[in-house]
């Protein structure tokens, strides 16, 4: 269903407000504001209100915010932490995947100049077990750097392997991202593991302002629907609403999450996503 003038003019409001770019000339796959036009196309008008709602609270990062995201997540660290260590040994939260963002983050910050802002003199970065191994002496912290923390799960699994495999006491390790999930955080504080990071979010519909809980449960029922009209599949599948019901807004770079909203990424070979995560198309 073709979009009417009001519905396109709400799109490019919202664009407008974040930031996005707009290009209507560019091929469907190659411009987000076409893609989201698209997916938009698939719903009534109620639905796409809703698009609309969740819209205006998504969190893009784009290539060129990477630099500032980076130190905005280093000063959301507490003062004192950094006070009380002689050594903050940064490194990517998942070392061995050369494909993770993580990865590209800390090799980001390994190549810009930091060495202006306070306590940097403490900073030590590496990506290798064995090294770290070997600064973990006398006061230090190791912090594990990730763009986006979700269940908080993935940080719990990999801080529990360096308690384990190093011997590193839990208290000496922290996770730092650029944004993470309320739900996520009170997890890894409920197991003893500090994190920080530059923004904190809650669910997009469950903890939504001005809305009962009643409306709350309607929108989330009306989610599912839409993600239906996706892939019949979809909701009953472990990332309905997000993985474990997260109900994130979140895309960094050219990757969504799988704890964002499906109706963001999800694609099959004959439907377009507005907000990929470059897996494999489904094909319907």
């Amino acid at each position: 269903m073709a979009l009417n003038p009001s519905t396109v003019n709400q799109i490019k409001s919202v664009f407008d407000k974040k930031n996005w770019p707009i290009d209507v000339r560019s091929d469907i796959k190659g411009s987000l504001f076409q893609r989201f036009c698209e997916r938009m196309e698939m719903y009534d008008k109620e639905e796409i209100d809703v698009i609309l709602i969740l819209s205006r609270k998504f969190i893009y990062i784009q290539f060129n915010e990477l630099t500032e995201r980076i130190f905005s997540s280093l000063y959301s660290v507490n003062e004192e932490l950094y006070k009380s260590n002689d050594k903050i040994i940064i490194a990517p939260l998942k070392i061995n995947d050369k494909n993770n963002s993580a990865v590209m983050i800390w090799q980001i910050l390994s190549r810009i100049n930091y060495h202006w802002m306070d306590y940097s003199d403490k900073f030590i970065l590496l990506d290798d077990r064995d090294n770290i191994k070997r600064q973990c002496t006398g006061r230090y912290k190791i912090c594990l750097l990730d763009d986006f923390i979700g269940t908080g799960e993935t940080v719990k699994r990999v801080v529990d392997e360096f308690v384990l495999t190093l011997e590193i006491p839990i208290e000496n390790i922290f996770a730092l991202s650029f944004i993470a999930q309320e739900s996520g955080r009170k997890y890894l504080e409920e197991n003893n593991i500090k994190s920080f990071s530059d923004v904190v979010i809650k669910k997009g519909i469950s903890d939504l302002d001005g809305y009962s809980y009643d409306q709350k449960q309607s929108l989330l029922s009306k989610m599912k629907i839409m993600e239906s009209k996706i892939d019949e599949r979809l909701p009953d599948c472990s990332f309905s609403l997000g993985y474990k019901q997260s109900e994130a807004l979140v895309s960094i770079l050219d990757k969504s999450p799988n704890n964002t909203f499906p109706l963001f990424w999800f694609e099959t070979n004959k439907k377009i996503s507005i907000f990929p995560r470059f897996d494999k198309y489904i094909k319907q």
